[in-house]
C-alpha cells in the first residue's frame, strides 16, 4: 500500500471517528433530565390516610424504588415493586405529564386508585389476592389503549418473602381505567423458582381480541405465552432460555443475580 493510500485511508478513518463522536453528542444533548427523584412520595387519598399509612410501616421513604416505565398520552405510569422492601403503598402509580413541570418530583399517583394499590386495607388481600395489585415490575401498553401487566403476587422477598397471590396477567383499559381482564397464571406452567417480570404484547389495532402476551420466567427458564381470545396460558421450553454458566453472575445495589 502507497504512502498516499494510506493517508487517505487514515483520513477517512479520522472523519469517521468525528462523526460518530458528534453523532453521540447530538444523541446526548437530546437527553434530558425530565423528572428526578431522591426518595419517592405518594399521593393519598387525605392526609389522614397518609398518615395512618406512615405510623403503620405501609409507608417507608426510601423503600419505593421505581422499575417499570412505560407512556401512554399525558401519563407516565411507573412501578414500584414491593417484591424487595415492605413499606410500598402502591406498586402501579403515573405521574400527570400535563400538570408536572421538569426537573420537579412529583408525588406518584396510585393507578387506577389507591384502593386497589392498597394491601394493608381492613378489606385487604382476599384469600388468593385477586382483590388487590399486589407486586408489579415491567409494563407494556399495547396499539389498543390497553395497559398489561403481570402480578408477581408476591412482597419483601429479601424479608419475609409473603406470597399473597398466585402469578396473573392483569389488563386495564386506558379509556374508562377499569380492569377489563385478569387471568390467573395455571399451576401446571409454574415451577418451584417461577419468577415472572416483564410482559410484551403482541397485538392489532383491527382485532385486539386477538392479542398474544409473552412473559419470561426468569427463574423458571422458560416462556410463558397469554392468548387472550382463548383465555389460555401455555409454556415454552427451551435450551437457549438457559444463562451461559460463565455469564450469568451479576451484582446490581448488593443484590446478587445467577
Amino acid at each position: 500500500m502507497s504512502l498516499k493510500t494510506s493517508l487517505i485511508l487514515a483520513a477517512l478513518c479520522l472523519l469517521l471517528l468525528i462523526h460518530k463522536v458528534s453523532t453521540a453528542n447530538q444523541t446526548y444533548n437530546r437527553l434530558k433530565e425530565f423528572f428526578t427523584w431522591k426518595t419517592l412520595d405518594f399521593d393519598f387519598p387525605d392526609e389522614a390516610t397518609r398518615t395512618s399509612a406512615i405510623q403503620s410501616g405501609a409507608h417507608v421513604k426510601g423503600n419505593s424504588l421505581i422499575l417499570g416505565v412505560e407512556k401512554w398520552k399525558d401519563k407516565l405510569f411507573v412501578t414500584t415493586p414491593r417484591s424487595w422492601k415492605s413499606g410500598v403503598p402502591s406498586t402501579l402509580n403515573y405521574v400527570n405529564l400535563k400538570n408536572s413541570k421538569p426537573n420537579s418530583s412529583p408525588n406518584l399517583i396510585p393507578y387506577p386508585n389507591y384502593a386497589l394499590n392498597n394491601i394493608h386495607s381492613p378489606n385487604g388481600p382476599n384469600t388468593n389476592g385477586t382483590n388487590k395489585i399486589i407486586s408489579v415490575f415491567r409494563i407494556n401498553v399495547d396499539v389498543c389503549d390497553r395497559l398489561w401487566m403481570i402480578d408477581t403476587g408476591l412482597a419483601d422477598i429479601r424479608g419475609e418473602k409473603k406470597v399473597i397471590s398466585t402469578p396473573r396477567i392483569i389488563i386495564i383499559d386506558l379509556t374508562t381505567d377499569r380492569i377489563i381482564k385478569e387471568h390467573v397464571i395455571a399451576k401446571e406452567a409454574i415451577v418451584e423458582k417461577s419468577f415472572f417480570a416483564n410482559i410484551l404484547v403482541d397485538a392489532s389495532r383491527n382485532n385486539c381480541d386477538r392479542s398474544f402476551a409473552y412473559i419470561p420466567d426468569l427463574g423458571g427458564f422458560q416462556l410463558i405465552v397469554y392468548d387472550l381470545k382463548k383465555d389460555e396460558t401455555y409454556k415454552v421450553n427451551h435450551h437457549y432460555f438457559y444463562f451461559d454458566p460463565e455469564s450469568g453472575n451479576y451484582n446490581v445495589g448488593g443484590l446478587n443475580f445467577q
